[in-house]
């Protein structure tokens, strides 16, 4: 009886904790997000140099720092450090990956842009993703360049990204299929918000698990 007495604590303890991260995941999907959709509504036809430019960057850099310092208390809980140097470069390193992704995607044009441009973002991703784990475990950010369990997690959040430039940049297209299926009062920006919404869940949530292990 008094083994059944100890247990009973901890595994509400455990559930406690479980549900507590996943109120983070959350928490900081949603961030990300919503730093992702303003950032690019606010930069992708803002000319180079412009108050919009700037402005648009400081929305994506601020929303992915507070994504990593968010993800280091899903991971780490009271042993977090909020935010450090290391939170703010780990997301200025995912802005600029995102930036470039973009870049990439109007570069080369059209729908052939925007798969390669997510192909590129998954690939860096892979190498971010294991440098964000290394920082969040307390390890030198190199430790090792490349975590072989990384690769689902970027290909998830590149699909995801490539879902939602798809639907941006082909909105007359995604209202016509809409409409066809029943839901075109559905506005096709929501919808593109909302894949990548999903994609940054899944991913975060396997991230999250992915680091807690590591």
């Amino acid at each position: 009886m008094a083994t059944h007495e100890h247990r009973r604590p901890n595994t509400v303890r455990g559930i406690a904790a479980a549900l507590g991260r996943i109120v983070l995941v959350v928490a900081f999907t949603a961030v990300q997000t919503a730093a992702l959709a303003v950032w690019l509504g606010t930069v992708r036809d803002a000319p180079v140099g412009s108050g919009s430019l700037v402005v648009g960057i400081a929305i994506l850099l601020g929303g992915l720092v507070v994504e990593h310092a968010l993800t280091d208390l899903a991971v780490n809980g009271r042993a977090a450090t909020l935010p450090d140097a290391a939170s703010v470069a780990v997301g200025a390193a995912e802005g600029a990956l995102w930036a470039l992704w973009l870049a990439v995607a109007g570069r080369v044009g059209g729908v052939e842009g925007v798969l390669f441009a997510g192909v590129a973002l998954g690939a860096t991703l892979v190498v971010h993703h294991t440098v964000e784990i290394n920082d969040l475990r307390g390890r030198t950010p190199f430790a090792g360049v490349l975590n072989l369990g990384t690769i689902g997690i970027s290909a998830v959040e590149a699909a995801g990204a490539t879902a939602w430039l798809l639907v941006v940049t082909r909105r007359e297209a995604v209202g016509r299929l809409l409409e066809a299926v029943g839901i075109g009062g559905v506005e096709p920006a929501t919808v593109g918000v909302g894949l990548l919404a999903v994609a940054l869940f899944v991913e975060h949530t396997a991230g999250v698990a992915l680091a807690r292990r590591a």
